[in-house]
């Protein structure tokens, strides 16, 4: 008898779209318990919606936002005169992209919430979740549903 967890026609390809590895999580500033704890205030939380035309830098603004919230090892730290605004860098760590065919094709196609712990310039601590829109105009239906779901929008221009 065939057992219940194989399917009876096995499919030819097994098709991934996320390239998400839970194994490579990094270390943040901050600890998960002190997410958590910002969750139950309503009052510090923001979500932000980042829209823009194509390519106009909304995904490496997303990038640079958790780059500056990652605890990163002295091997891996920015050399001094590599700026994280650089294309080079911009294509090494794309976090909101996380399904092949954007990482393939450079390109958002999906919107993708980022959240992270914020201060602002007198210390105190923000909960904020950048939702990355796609650019491209035949994305519109994503960018909407981000703006019915953000407090503020960030327009990013190029």
């Amino acid at each position: 008898a065939q057992p219940l967890e194989e399917p009876i026609l096995k499919p030819a390809t097994v098709r991934t779209f996320s390239t998400l590895d839970d194994t490579k999580a990094f270390e943040t500033t901050y600890s998960t318990d002190f997410l958590v704890g910002l969750m139950d205030r309503p009052d510090v939380v923001r979500n932000v919606a980042l829209v823009g035309a194509l390519h106009a830098g909304k995904t490496t603004l997303v990038d640079c936002l958790v780059r500056s919230t990652v605890k990163l090892a002295p091997e891996q730290s920015l050399p001094s005169s590599s700026s994280p605004w650089s294309p080079a860098r911009a294509k090494e760590y794309r976090y909101s992209d996380t399904r092949d065919d954007e990482q393939a094709r450079e390109l958002s196609i999906k919107s993708t919430p980022v959240t992270g712990v914020l201060a602002d310039s007198r210390g105190k601590s923000w909960l904020v979740t950048a939702l990355d829109c796609p650019g491209h105009a035949n994305f519109v239906d994503e960018v909407n549903a981000c703006l019915r779901a953000s407090d503020g929008v960030v327009l990013v221009v190029d």
